[in-house]
């Protein structure tokens, strides 16, 4: 060896150019030198030293020092377990590609990377892979080659595929455990899976996969829209709240892998905050200790899969003027995400499956399933393969058709069934499609036919039937909540929030005490009493209570709803005119004025504003199961929801300018809702969610928006909400000092009734008694209609 030779060879190791190794090559196993001590007469001499660095190869000495950090920090022992490990990286998108790049940078052994997509220049803002000179190059090739570049000894996999149901099986290797075995690599088979891919239906598969066949999972929640990095949580699954890719994956696993509920936490729990309301003897407040003692259904514990999230609300990029895109993601030069948030998710992945996998004797639960091989028993046994889930086991209601393959039936009113999963939902719409089984039928899906909503009478005029008709099908719509879309499964992000079936009667003792209660302890927040032709009868209605809000739904009945609130809420002590009178175009009507054919109904609404000081704008929203019909309920046309979104917006304008509470109505648009308040620069001082049909977690996802989150209020109809089984978990949740009741009918008769009845059941959710009730919701709707 030359002198030039041993000098280059003796410098510092640190600063070696190591020549790329290829994959498959094999390579000595290097014994690794113990870390030197200080020199002293007892060490061998700094020339011994050089030496036996000079007569090793570039790769050994490199391969000692590459990870010499690592080791230093972990231990050899540990760090050993880490080199023979085995992780499959689904997805390297903007946070696989960070967690591929960091479990290479941590010495892990073989990597699995798993991706069909290419880079697109849209990239480049938040995946690490992602370069000018990588655009249009395969995803998982360009990651694999950084992986080899930081560590030619780990063992690359490419799968050039995305994952699905049908494949992820044989993708990770778990249709023969020993199929990849080689004698020279210990370390093939799978230890870890990192689900890092975006598509819910996909995540719930793998989920599902590796839960049956015992092998240690961490899944990912979403990242786009989050536009500051707070903190990122690492926790089960079935816990997981304020990530809606998360609840909706959790809501599939439910649904269709026959997952158990997880457990059902309070406020406190969940915010880390102590309850402001009435303490028992535990500290807890009356309201969650008497949720806990209502005889639910005990929790089945855990999934046992870790997911990495962020909590903050979800903020949709706003493009400014001129910039080209809808704010979503693709790759039309919009994105909603930052590498920040990307790249700590991606790490935080990481962290958890190096430390999980260098640890004997952890006890975190996506790794407990040291025996490999499927599940003999328990609920994991079932999960796979799909359609054992809980719509999969449900019956048909009264004529429901059958289900499809591993579906359950249909509900009642003639739906038929779905296939691949779930039963439909009642109704003429009938059956769902592939996967879900899901109907949106015009029925409510329990059997009970159109005609037969409490509060709609036969004796009503045409347009009056239509009324209630249509609201027959935004009722079965709310109850039924299934996946008919890309923006209809972000609406349903809950599926832990719905605790057990909301009963229809409150107990004897509550429902006594707010029959008992006088009509004037009672405020009704919603109604269309005006719709049913008697004037009289609804202003003596409204003067025997506290109030009512009459809600309009359109230019025609704009005097009437005007005219009963004037004369009906004499009982409200406030100056100025219109308190209590809601003005605005409904969805359900947004077909009578399509664009450039009626202009002027918006600018007299606007002056019916203006000249009453207190009215608020309603009834507004979106409705994607609403079709244009005429005065004798015949379907006059399609569907124009373009239109709606089209009156939606510039009402919601028009109460931002004028600084008036707006009320909403939304049925299977929730996401488009949602987007429209994230993405507005200023709102409405209150917005009310009437007959709210959402869910829990929906409702926190309004509630905890950074500079909305205040203003939002939740209305709660006997004749709506009382159907649904969600009801119960909802109004539990529902923040005091923001829900109202209402009687949402067409018509006074049973409009008390009604009232009292929700009102005991909001007590008894809440733990309240009928006074307190009926102050509350009184003093809540008094305060949005700006007394």
């Amino acid at each position: 060896m030359s002198a030039a030779m041993r000098a280059s060879a003796g410098g510092s190791a640190g600063l070696l150019a190591v020549p790329h190794g290829r994959r498959g090559a094999r390579r000595p196993v290097v014994a690794r030198r113990p870390v030197r001590a200080p020199a002293s007469s007892a060490t061998p001499s700094s020339a011994d030293d050089d030496a036996s660095c000079a007569l090793r190869t570039r790769d050994e000495t490199a391969a000692e020092f590459r990870f010499e950090g690592t080791r230093r920090l972990y231990g050899d022992r540990r760090f050993e377990k880490l080199a023979t490990s085995h992780v499959a990286v689904l997805g390297m998108g903007g946070v696989g590609s960070w967690t591929a790049e960091a479990l290479a940078r941590s010495g892990v052994g073989a990597l699995t990377l798993v991706d069909l997509d290419v880079v697109c220049v849209t990239n480049v803002n938040r995946q690490v892979l992602a370069t000018d000179a990588s655009v249009g190059a395969s995803k998982a090739d360009t990651m694999a080659a950084r992986v080899r570049d930081i560590n030619p000894l780990c063992d690359v996999t490419i799968v050039r595929d995305f994952v699905s149901e049908e494949n992820v099986e044989a993708i990770l290797g778990l249709e023969n455990l020993n199929r990849n075995r080689r004698d020279d690599v210990p370390y093939k088979t799978i230890d870890f899976v990192v689900d890092a891919i975006d598509a819910e239906r996909d995540k719930a598969a793998v989920i599902a996969c590796c839960v049956h066949h015992r092998v240690p999972v961490i899944t990912v929640g979403g990242a786009g829209g989050v536009d500051a990095l707070g903190d990122v949580v690492v926790e089960d699954l079935s816990r997981a709240t304020f990530n809606r890719l998360c609840q909706r994956v959790r809501r599939l696993l439910r649904r269709d892998y026959a997952f158990p509920r997880g457990e059902e936490r309070t406020p406190r729990e969940i915010y880390g905050v102590r309850s402001s309301f009435k303490k028992g003897n535990d500290g807890d407040s009356k309201r969650e200790t008497k949720a806990r003692g209502k005889g639910r259904k005990k929790p089945q514990g855990k999934f046992g899969v870790k997911a990495v999230y962020h909590r903050e609300n979800v903020n949709f990029f706003k493009p400014d003027p001129g910039t080209r895109g809808r704010g979503g993601m693709g790759c039309d030069g919009v994105g909603g995400s930052a590498v920040f948030v990307t790249g700590a998710l991606g790490f935080k992945a990481a962290s958890h499956v190096c430390l999980a996998l260098m640890d004997d004797d952890t006890k975190d639960d996506s790794c407990a399933a040291a025996a490999r091989g499927p599940a003999a028993s328990g609920w994991r046994s079932r999960v796979w393969p799909k359609g054992r889930g809980e719509r999969g086991e449900r019956g048909g209601g009264e004529r429901g058709g059958g289900g499809g393959e591993g579906g359950g039936g249909g509900g009642g009113g003639g739906g038929g069934g779905g296939g691949g999963g779930g039963g439909g939902g009642g109704g003429r719409g009938g059956g769902g499609g592939e996967g879900d089984g899901n109907g949106e039928g015009v029925d409510d899906g329990d059997g009970s036919p159109a005609g037969e909503v409490q509060g709609i009478e036969s004796a009503y005029p045409a347009a009056t039937q239509l009324c209630a008709a249509a609201g027959v099908a935004a009722v079965a719509a709310n109850l039924e909540d299934g996946d008919v879309g890309v923006e209809e499964a972000r609406d349903d992000v809950n599926a832990d929030a719905v605790a057990a079936g909301a009963s229809a009667n409150a107990s004897a003792s509550i429902a006594a005490a707010a029959a008992a209660l006088p009509a004037s302890a009672i405020f009704d927040g919603h109604c269309h009493w005006h719709l049913g032709g008697d004037l009289s009868a609804c202003v003596a209605l409204a003067s025997s209570l506290r109030g009512a809000a009459f809600t309009s739904t359109r230019p025609d009945d704009w005097e009437m709803a005007t005219a009963c609130a004037l004369g009906g809420n004499v009982n409200v002590d406030v100056e100025g005119e219109g308190f209590g009178l809601c003005l605005g175009l409904h969805p359900w009507w947004a077909h009578h004025h399509p664009p450039g054919s009626d202009p002027t109904w918006l600018p007299d609404l606007r002056r019916r504003l203006e000249r009453s000081p207190r009215a608020v704008v309603g009834e507004i929203g979106l409705d994607r199961v609403a079709v244009p019909m005429n005065e004798r309920g015949e379907v006059i046309g399609e569907p124009d929801y373009p239109n709606q979104v089209a009156c939606f917006e510039s009402q919601l304008l028009l109460a931002t300018e004028l600084q008036r509470p707006c009320v909403v109505h939304c049925v299977k648009a929730y996401g488009d809702v949602a987007d429209r308040f994230r993405a507005a620069a200023s709102m409405p001082p209150r917005v009310l969610m009437h007959s709210f049909g959402g869910t829990r977690a929906y409702m926190e996802s309004l509630t905890r928006m950074k500079r909305w989150g205040k203003r939002f209020y939740f209305g709660f109809s006997a004749v709506v909400n009382l159907r649904s089984p969600k009801t119960r978990a909802v109004v539990t949740a529902c923040p005091d000092d923001r829900i109202l009741l209402e009687s949402d009918l067409v018509g006074v008769n049973g409009a008390e009734s009604d009232l009292r009845r929700m009102l005991a059941f909001v007590a008894e959710c809440k733990g309240w008694s009928a006074e307190e009730t009926a102050g509350i919701t009184r003093e809540n709707a008094l305060r949005f209609y700006g007394e």
